[in-house]
C-alpha cells in the first residue's frame, strides 16, 4: 500500500511502498511516471540502515534529500542520491513514527502515536516539540511556522504555535467523526408536534433538534457523539412523541426524558433497567394519546407500558419477560403510535405485524403476517408505525420501504422499496410520521436523512396498486385499447406476465394467466406489446431466456397461442413490437445473436407468417426493432445497434427496407431509437445517448433528419427517450432516468419544451416507461406506466386543471 507521496524540483516521485518495504523512484520529466529506482529492499525487513519495516511518509528538505518515517523500527532514516541511494538513522526510538515534514530552515517535525510531536535540526539534533493526550499520524506547517497534527482516533486536528505552545483543536470534535449541523443526522428518528414542526433524535448522535415546518432549526439538545445518563446528555434514544402541547418525549435508553417545546428538560420518567411497573429494559418507541396518556414500547421486556399524564403508571400491553405471537403477547415492539379516536398501533417487530388495539387495549386487528417479514406487500417489516387523519396507516420497516394500508388493513401503496441514495429509495426506513397537513416523513437511518413526501403528484393520478397488488411485478410494459377498454401488460419475473383491462382506466380486472397460460408462467415475463388487429388482441412476449412468443385473444380474456418459438429461430428472445400495415399485422424481433427479424401476416394465424426482414437487415449489430410508424405511405422501423448507432428504415411494399439515416443520426452513441411518431406533419425519432443524454430528431420527408434536442432536456441522467407520443395539440416525451426517476415533457412546437410531472412521479424507483408501448391515450386522458424494481409497475394519468373561460355574448 502506498502510504506516503512526494515530488522533489528535479522531476522526481518518491512513493512510500509501505508493505512492499521500499520507497520507489520515478522520473516524471516526460509526463508520465517512469521507474527510475528503490530505496530499500522490496520485502526484505531489517533494522540495519538503508531497510526499512514499513516506510510510511516522506519529507524533502531544501538540499533534496530524502526523510522517511521507518514505522515499524521506530525511527527516521535520511537517504540522499550520490550514483545511488544512501541512508543513514536521522532519529531513532521513536514510538510509531508516522507523520513528517520540513520547514523552510530544513527543520523536521515528527509524528509519534504516543502524542509527541519531535522536532529536528537540519543537523540532527532532535527534542521532543510538543506533546498531548493524541495518537498523532500526521502534520503539517503554514507560512507563520504553526504546526498541525492529525488525531484521527480523536477525530481531530490540533494546532501549535511555532513555539510548540498548544492552541487547541483546530479541525473536529473529539470522537464525533460525522458532520453535526442541522443537515446531518447521525441514525435519525422523527415525529411530527401539532404545529407541523419535526422533531428529530438521532439515535447514535446522541442530539434533539426541533425544525419549524420550514426546515429551520429551532433548538437542539444534547451533545453531538456524546452518550451519558445525566439529564444534559441522550443514551441512544430510540423513540420521540409530542403530546398536544407540544410537549417532547424521548425514549432513551432506560428511561423517558421530558422537554418543554422551546428545549429545556423537564423531567424524567423511569427508575432504570428493570422490569417493574417503572422500569424499563430498552425504551424503544413513545406515543402520546389524545387523552395525554403516555405509551411506551419496552423492546427487551416484550411490552408496552401505559402511563397517564402524570406519568402514573396505569396498564401493560404484553406480559413482561415472555414473547409469544399471540393476541396478548409481543415480541420486541418498537414503534407505536395513537389515532385520534385513541386506538393503539403497536410495531411488533420480530413477529413482523403491527397490533392495532382499541382505546380499551383490547386486540382489534393486525397488520401484517404474524411471523412472515418477507417482501409481499400483505406483509411488513415494522420499525415503526403512523396513522394520518383519514385513517391511513403507515408501516416503516427494514426492507427499505414505508407500507400504507387503509383503516380496515387493504394495502393502498408503498413508499421506497429499493435500497439505495436517489430520492425513494432507503437505506433502513427506521421512522415514519405525518403531519397535520398530510405531508409524510421518513427517518432514512442508514442515509442519515429525513424524506419528506407529499400526497399525491399534481396534476397526476396513479391509477393501479403497485405492480397490480405485487411488488415484483416490476413493469407496466404495455398498453393498448381494445373493445373500448383499456388493457395492461404487466411483467413479473416470478410468476410470469399477466393481462389487466379497465373499462375506465380506474377499475381493473386480470383477463389472462400469468404468463398467459399456465403452462409458461415465467416462461413468458413480459409483455412487450399488445396491437388489435383483424378483431382480435394480440401480445407479444420476451426475456425469459427462451424465444418470444405470439398470443391472441378475440374477447380479451380467452388467449390462444399464435406462436412459441420465436417463429422457430430459438435466438428470437423477444416479440419486441407489432404494427398493421397495409392490412397486414407486422412483428419485430429481438436477436442478439444474428441481427432482429421482421415477420407478417395478412390472418395472424399460426403457421401464415413470413419473414420479411433477417439478419438486422444485412447488420447483425441491429439487434432490436423497439418502435414502427407510418409516415407518408411508408412503414419505418427503428430499433437498436450498439456498435455503430441506430438505424430507420422504411419500405412501402413491406418486403423491400431502405436504410433512411446515418448511423446514429451521425453518433455513434445513439444506440437505440424507441420511439417514432408523427406531429406537426414531421417523422419523430428518439434516441439513447450514455455519453449527451438523450437526443430528438426530426424530418419532413423521413430521409433528412434535424436536430431538435441533444442534451437529455439538460439532463446528463436522461439517457434515453423511451416514448414520444401525441397528446391533444403538443408532443409528449417520457424519459429512461435511471438516478432520478423518469421524466415527462411536452412541447407545442417540437422546440421549446416543459416538464409536466415531478421527476419519477416525485419515486425515482419509476425510472422509465417500456418504449412507446407503455404510454398511451384513453378516454381524451394520457396514461403513462413505469417500471419500478422498488415495488412494482405503476400507471400514471394525466389529470391538469380545467381551465374555465367566461362566456361573453355580444
Amino acid at each position: 500500500g502506498a502510504r506516503g507521496i512526494i515530488f522533489d524540483d528535479s522531476d522526481h516521485l518518491f512513493i512510500a511502498d509501505t508493505h512492499n518495504q521500499r520507497v520507489q523512484v520515478f522520473d516524471i520529466s516526460g509526463g508520465t511516471p517512469v521507474y527510475s529506482s528503490t530505496i530499500g529492499v522490496t520485502d526484505v525487513i531489517s533494522d540495519t540502515a538503508g531497510y526499512f519495516n514499513r516506510p510510511s511518509r516522506i519529507a524533502l528538505d531544501s538540499s533534496n534529500r530524502l526523510y522517511i518515517t521507518d514505522t515499524e523500527n521506530g525511527r527516521v532514516q535520511r537517504c540522499s542520491y550520490s550514483s545511488g541511494w544512501a541512508c543513514t538513522i536521522f532519529d531513532t526510538g521513536l514510538s510509531y513514527p508516522l507523520g513528517i515534514t520540513a520547514d523552510g530552515s530544513d527543520n523536521i517535525f515528527i509524528t509519534q502515536l504516543s502524542g509527541t510531536l519531535r522536532k529536528c535540526t537540519s543537523s540532527g539534533v532532535c527534542s521532543d516539540f510538543a506533546s498531548a493526550p493524541y495518537g498523532f499520524q500526521d502534520v503539517a506547517l503554514d507560512s507563520l511556522g504553526n504546526v498541525y497534527a492529525s488525531a484521527p482516533y480523536e477525530d481531530v486536528v490540533l494546532k501549535f504555535e511555532a513555539d510548540g505552545t498548544l492552541i487547541g483543536v483546530y479541525l473536529g470534535e473529539e470522537f464525533v467523526p460525522y458532520i453535526t449541523d442541522e443537515n446531518h443526522f447521525n441514525g435519525p428518528r422523527l415525529a411530527t408536534d401539532p404545529a407541523g414542526n419535526l422533531i428529530v433524535i438521532e439515535q447514535a448522535g446522541n442530539r434533539l433538534l426541533k425544525f419549524d415546518p420550514a426546515g429551520t432549526l429551532l433548538w437542539s439538545a444534547g451533545t453531538p457523539g456524546v452518550d451519558a445518563w445525566d439529564n444534559e446528555h441522550f443514551n441512544f434514544p430510540f423513540g420521540v412523541a409530542s403530546d398536544s402541547a407540544g410537549k417532547i418525549y424521548v425514549a432513551d435508553g432506560n428511561r423517558v426524558q421530558i422537554y418543554t417545546p422551546d428545549g429545556d428538560f423537564e423531567a424524567t420518567l423511569g427508575n432504570g433497567y428493570g422490569s417493574g411497573d417503572y422500569d424499563f429494559a430498552g425504551t424503544s418507541g413513545i406515543a402520546v394519546g389524545p387523552s395525554g396518556n403516555l405509551y411506551v414500547a419496552d423492546c427487551n421486556n416484550q411490552r408496552v407500558q401505559v402511563f397517564d399524564s402524570n406519568l402514573t403508571y396505569m396498564d401493560t400491553i404484553g406480559e413482561t419477560g415472555v414473547a409469544g405471537d399471540d393476541e396478548d403477547h409481543l415480541r420486541c415492539p418498537n414503534g407505536v403510535e395513537v389515532d385520534a379516536a385513541g386506538n393503539l398501533y403497536v410495531a411488533d417487530s420480530w413477529n413482523c405485524r403491527v397490533q392495532k388495539f382499541d382505546s380499551n387495549l383490547d386486540y382489534a386487528m393486525t397488520f401484517g403476517t404474524t411471523g412472515s417479514c418477507s417482501e409481499q406487500f400483505s406483509d411488513v417489516n415494522p420499525e415503526d408505525v403512523a396513522v394520518d387523519a383519514a385513517g391511513r396507516v403507515y408501516i416503516a420497516g427494514w426492507n427499505q420501504r414505508v407500507q400504507v394500508f387503509d383503516a380496515s388493513g387493504a394495502y393502498l401503496t408503498t413508499i421506497g422499496g429499493q435500497w439505495g441514495t436517489h430520492t425513494s429509495q432507503f437505506k433502513r426506513a427506521a421512522a415514519v410520521d405525518v403531519d397535520h397537513q398530510g405531508n409524510v416523513f421518513v427517518a432514512d437511518f442508514d442515509n442519515f436523512r429525513i424524506q419528506k413526501f407529499a400526497l399525491g403528484v399534481p396534476n397526476w393520478q396513479q391509477v393501479n396498486l403497485n405492480g397490480f397488488g405485487r411488488f415484483n411485478s416490476a413493469g407496466v410494459a404495455t398498453l393498448e385499447i381494445f373493445g373500448e377498454q383499456l388493457y395492461a401488460g404487466v411483467s413479473n419475473w416470478e410468476l410470469g406476465a399477466q393481462v389487466w383491462r379497465s373499462p375506465d382506466g380506474d377499475t381493473w380486472e386480470a383477463v389472462s394467466d400469468f404468463g398467459l397460460s399456465n403452462v409458461y408462467t415465467n416462461v413468458n415475463p413480459t409483455v412487450t406489446d399488445l396491437i388489435e388487429f383483424n378483431g382480435q388482441l394480440y401480445a407479444g412476449t420476451a426475456w425469459s431466456g427462451a424465444p418470444g412468443q405470439i398470443w391472441r385473444s378475440p374477447d380479451g380474456t380467452t388467449w390462444n397461442e399464435v406462436t412459441n418459438d420465436g417463429f422457430g429461430n430459438g435466438s428470437n428472445m423477444a416479440i419486441a413490437r407489432f404494427a398493421v400495415f397495409n392490412n397486414q399485422i407486422y412483428a419485430s424481433t429481438g436477436n442478439a445473436n444474428q441481427g432482429c427479424e421482421i415477420w407478417r401476416s395478412s390472418t395472424g394465424n399460426p403457421g401464415n407468417w413470413a419473414r420479411v426482414v433477417t439478419g438486422g437487415n444485412g447488420n447483425p449489430n441491429n439487434s432490436y426493432v423497439n418502435t414502427f410508424a407510418i409516415f407518408n405511405g411508408y412503414l419505418y422501423a427503428a430499433g437498436e445497434n450498439e456498435t455503430e448507432g441506430a438505424e430507420i428504415w422504411r419500405t412501402a411494399n413491406g418486403t423491400s427496407w431502405a436504410k433512411v439515416n446515418a448511423n446514429g443520426f451521425g453518433e455513434a452513441d445513439n444506440i437505440h431509437i424507441g420511439s417514432l411518431v408523427i406531429f406537426d406533419n414531421m417523422l419523430y425519432a428518439a434516441t439513447r445517448n450514455n455519453v449527451t443524454g438523450a437526443q430528438i430528431w426530426h424530418s419532413h420527408d423521413g430521409t433528412n433528419w434535424m436536430s431538435m434536442m441533444l442534451d437529455g432536456f439538460g439532463d446528463l441522467n436522461n439517457i434515453k427517450i423511451e416514448a414520444l407520443l401525441v397528446f391533444g395539440n403538443r408532443l409528449v416525451a417520457v424519459t429512461n432516468n435511471p438516478t432520478t426517476g423518469a421524466e415527462v415533457w411536452s412541447s407545442f412546437d417540437g422546440h421549446t419544451w416543459e416538464q409536466l410531472a415531478p421527476d419519477g412521479f416525485g419515486d425515482s424507483n419509476n425510472t422509465a416507461p417500456l418504449w412507446n408501448s407503455s404510454t398511451i391515450t384513453f378516454l381524451d386522458q394520457l396514461y403513462i406506466g413505469t417500471w419500478n424494481w422498488g415495488n412494482g409497475g405503476e400507471l400514471w394519468r394525466y389529470e391538469p386543471p380545467h381551465i374555465y373561460l367566461p362566456l361573453v355574448i355580444r
